[in-house]
């Protein structure tokens, strides 16, 4: 991807809202008739999270979001790819893709991003987001300002837009999968959110290759890498503690 570009030109006033996150609930259950229902404390991290990878996401080049299975990545990457899409920078709104692993879960990615739509329009009307909400259900080849489009991991055409959402980004591992390397030779990506529930289940040579996808420096990609021997290192002394004391020799 090209690493030359500026980080997103966003403003921190325009995501204000994710601190009330009591009046977002409230906006949520109120649009949807109480047929679907956020509960607060989950709400309350979301956006906390999601408020911190927008701020992230102006200083560097990509967030990896790396929470357990349950925890509401989507939830937390549908707010901010909310946000990013009514952003307006240079007289135009920003562009958000987003990737999912297959159909299935690219039809579940299209509802979270309806029912947040929404919701957000209540409580933060001057992101503007009819665009984003009239367009989000339907397959968009061209991604004009404004929009969010979602695919699956293969689909074809450009990837180029102002965020990329990759979810389930461990698909991505390493360059020499097909889908690691076809986001190794996007451009036209500024800001790249990833993510993963399981990023130490990798090997640490492609938790450091996704490191490098979201623009980590060489310090950081040394830190993981000397991680990586330290956990090797300890491992290899367990195995051989318990074979040293086992009574038992094959």
């Amino acid at each position: 991807m090209n690493r030359n570009q500026n980080n997103l030109p966003l403003n921190q006033h325009s995501w204000k809202f994710l601190s009330r996150w009591r009046e977002y609930v409230r906006a949520f259950e109120d649009v949807h008739d109480r047929k679907v229902r956020l509960l607060p404390a989950p709400t309350c991290r979301q956006m906390k999270t999601a408020s911190e990878i927008l701020d992230r996401l102006q200083r560097q080049r990509g967030v990896i979001l790396a929470d357990d299975v349950g925890l509401g990545k989507t939830a937390v990457a549908a707010l901010v790819a909310c946000v990013v899409a009514g952003t307006r920078a240079g007289g135009a709104k920003l562009r958000v893709r987003i990737l999912a692993p297959n159909a299935v879960l690219r039809r579940k990615w299209q509802s979270e991003l309806r029912y947040h739509l929404e919701a957000i329009q209540q409580c933060a009307p001057h992101l503007k987001l009819e665009r984003a909400a009239l367009r989000v259900n339907r397959d968009i080849r061209k991604l004009f300002p404004g929009q969010i489009a979602v695919a699956t991991h293969f689909a074809k055409g450009t990837l180029d837009c102002d965020l990329l959402i990759v979810d389930e980004a461990h698909r991505a591992r390493n360059a020499h999968t097909e889908f690691g390397s076809r986001l190794g030779r996007a451009t036209g990506v500024r800001g790249l959110l990833v993510l993963s529930a399981t990023p130490f289940s990798l090997d640490v040579g492609e938790l450091t290759h996704l490191l490098g996808l979201v623009g980590a420096d060489n310090d950081t990609k040394n830190c993981s890498r000397r991680f990586g021997r330290v956990l090797g290192d300890l491992w290899t002394g367990v195995l051989e503690a318990i074979w040293s004391s086992s009574p038992i020799r094959w």
